[in-house]
């Protein structure tokens, strides 16, 4: 099992989605998020993505991921 599958996995276990940025650094666990269940919400700077998951963990009282490079 790849570290990035597991990392997918167990936010899988905690949430439905994960707001992210793309880049070289994260590429693998962007790959796992997309075959896992997560929705993966794709945002256009880094800001922008912790601003959501901060927003969608308030609007939840959950917890929000943000994944970027």
């Amino acid at each position: 099992m790849k570290l990035s599958h597991y990392i997918a996995e167990f936010m899988e276990s905690i949430t439905d989605s994960v707001f992210l940025v793309s880049g070289g650094g994260v590429m693998h666990v962007v790959d796992s998020i997309r075959r896992s269940t997560l929705e993966g919400i794709c945002c256009h700077h880094e800001q922008g993505a912790a601003k959501a998951a901060e927003g969608y963990a308030r609007m939840k009282n959950d917890i929000g991921f943000c994944v970027v490079t």
